[in-house]
């Protein structure tokens, strides 16, 4: 909890303090479905667009003639039990008199983390600007310029969704570091023009990118609207996710662009579970003649960005779908295989990658010899009988 001053009665500066103090974004304050409890003199709770998070702001009861103060309480957790753990937590809540609670609780320094200050940075750079907002929930952080007849539904989606995505991010590509929760800062601009004045010349033919040098994705507000940004997002995102979990060590780019292809195209079932979804454009692409790109792969396996970004679109779009026929393959298909000699080979790349720093060192280390021809002829298989 943090404690926020302020009147008994000045409810108007009540949420002007949880909206500084929330660690997501909130709403209106509402009436929660206990509101009257014995230990406590009046509760509030405010509405988030986490549906994962609970803010609360609550008065505990005191002596007569005593000030009881506003505390605010939040909740961020994937746990579906969070809501009843929370609801018992405010029942069970004993509080001294608030002079004798402060002198009993010792003065200690906190430890800022770089993540707390990240998200201060991004709220103050957008502050004294009318158009654009600032949004939080988890482990995200977001600025935008979006119009704002769309904003509050897609910032709920992406708040809500991107964790997920994060999860299975580290359950099928899991990291060789002890750590690797980093904050994800996302920047969305509401026009391309805008976007293209901050990213630059040189990358004028992309749509979205995730910027190493300033630890945030950068997308815009398509005309496909937000199901097509959110797409944008899974993809970048899983961009970002590689370079933290390999502490900022380029991985393989048929990787990492196949595995962001692949999560850009995917959705949850009704039991949850992730459905990676086959693209029609890419799988065409390999069916029309899939002994020729088998031919291919051993030198796409080598292959460094500048050559992979380079050509025309269409060369640069058939690298793309490549290197998505071989991630859904290795997640979708390899699995099948008999024995599942490749599943190791998402895991053992990684730990490749941190242990020699070179994503080429850490190709030739996993994906190589009799692996890699074994790894070729199933792909080869799957995709002729696909």
């Amino acid at each position: 909890y943090q404690k926020a001053v302020l009147g008994e009665k000045d409810l108007a500066a009540l949420d002007e303090a949880a909206y500084i103090l929330a660690p997501v974004e909130i709403g209106e304050r509402i009436k929660p479905r206990r509101s009257q409890r014995q230990n406590l003199a009046e509760l509030w709770q405010y509405s988030t667009t986490n549906e994962n998070a609970f803010v609360y702001a609550f008065r505990p009861k005191v002596e007569r003639r005593q000030r009881a103060d506003w505390y605010l309480a939040s909740l961020v957790s994937n746990d579906p039990e969070a809501y009843e753990k929370m609801d018992d937590w405010l029942d069970e809540v004993e509080w001294l008199p608030v002079q004798k609670a402060n002198a009993a609780i010792p003065k200690r320094e906190v430890p800022v983390r770089e993540a707390d200050l990240l998200v201060s940075d991004y709220r103050r750079s957008v502050i004294n600007h009318q158009d654009w907002h600032f949004a939080s929930a988890s482990n995200i952080v977001i600025v935008d310029n979006m119009p704002d007849f769309t904003r509050s539904r897609f910032i709920a989606a992406l708040t809500n969704g991107l964790p997920k995505m994060q999860a299975e991010y580290r359950r099928l590509l899991p990291s060789p570091l002890s750590d690797d929760s980093h904050i994800a800062a996302v920047r969305i601009f509401g026009s391309r023009e805008e976007y293209l004045a901050y990213v630059g010349p040189d990358m004028k033919w992309s749509a979205a990118l995730w910027s190493p040098q300033h630890r945030e994705l950068v997308l815009y507000w398509p005309e496909g609207g937000s199901d097509t940004l959110l797409r944008t997002v899974w993809h970048e995102a899983l961009h970002q996710y590689l370079d933290y979990s390999c502490s900022m060590i380029q991985s393989p780019v048929w990787f990492s662009e196949g595995h962001a292809v692949l999560f850009e195209y995917t959705h949850f079932d009704m039991d949850g579970n992730i459905v990676f979804d086959p693209v029609p454009a890419a799988v065409a692409a390999v069916k029309a003649n899939p002994a020729a790109v088998a031919e291919q792969l051993p030198a796409f396996f080598a292959m460094d960005y500048d050559e992979f970004y380079s050509g025309t679109q269409e060369e640069r779009i058939l690298k793309y779908h490549i290197a998505w026929s071989v991630a859904y393959f290795l997640q979708v298909g390899a699995p099948k295989v008999r024995f599942q000699p490749f599943r190791n080979v998402c895991s053992g790349l990684l730990k490749a990658l941190v242990r020699s720093r070179n994503r080429n060192e850490a190709v030739k280390a996993v994906v190589n010899g009799e692996i890699q021809q074994a790894l070729i002829a199933e792909w080869l298989s799957f995709w002729k009988d696909f």
